[in-house]
């Protein structure tokens, strides 16, 4: 059900990007919210703290919410969505998550370089790419989270 939940968000998240290359703070909200209420719902089950999900929270989402803040040059609201999914899933997830996106990323950015379509400070949607990462986490490490 939390892959769907998560899934069903990151669509919502990625067609908003693409659309208005701006996120509103109401559905990060909900999602950061998720987050935590399934962290702590994880901690009161299993009556210990996934340091796999701290370690994908703290590691990826909070370096890319530092970056978004002193550089500019990366939203803050993938920031956000890697938290949260590092909360729900694990660093394992989120490492795959994010090696891919990064990949398609870069892909995506050389071919409109190339194709001389963008400059190189043009700004691209990031979600779509995380999202496309979600996917080949969950192929790649499979659906059990944490």
């Amino acid at each position: 059900m939390k892959i769907i939940v998560i899934t069903v968000w990151m669509l919502i998240l990625a067609a908003w990007d693409i659309k208005c290359k701006k996120l509103p703070l109401s559905l990060l909200g909900v999602g950061m919210a998720y987050g935590v209420f399934g962290f702590v719902l994880m901690i009161a089950e299993k009556g210990i703290i996934s340091f796999s999900a701290l370690l994908g929270a703290v590691g990826a989402g909070v370096l890319l919410v530092a970056l978004a803040f002193l550089t500019g040059m990366v939203g803050y609201a993938d920031g956000v969505v890697v938290i949260v999914i590092g909360l729900l899933a694990g660093y394992r997830h989120v490492t795959a998550m994010l090696c891919m996106a990064l990949l398609l990323a870069s892909v995506y950015s050389a071919g409109l370089l190339i194709f001389k379509k963008a400059k190189r400070h043009t700004q691209i949607p990031f979600l779509p790419f995380l999202l496309a990462g979600w996917i080949f986490a969950l192929l790649l490490c499979g659906g059990a989270l944490w």
